[in-house]
């Protein structure tokens, strides 16, 4: 479901007002953290999207905003890693 929903925002995507453009993105960040960095991280960005607070279903222009987390390690580095003696 999750890939089927982003491809359609894909598609969909030039066909939005400019304003929603705006207001879109599919971003990517490789950056080095520990995991306790990692989890502090994770809990900044849940805090900030929990504090938002959503627009009355009556607003000029309000519709539902989807946001998409994935966060984890890079894959084929730790679990292929040999274990440290």
């Amino acid at each position: 479901v999750h890939t089927e929903t982003l491809q359609r925002a894909v598609e969909e995507h030039e066909m939005l007002p400019e304003a929603w453009q705006q207001a879109s993105t599919l971003s990517d960040w490789r950056i080095r953290l520990t995991p306790r960095c990692a989890r502090a991280l994770l809990e900044t960005i849940e805090a900030v999207i929990e504090d938002i607070e959503e627009d009355p279903a009556e607003a000029p222009g309000a519709e539902f905003y989807r946001v998409v987390l994935h966060a984890f390690p890079q894959p084929g580095i730790i679990a292929t890693r040999e274990p440290q003696r």
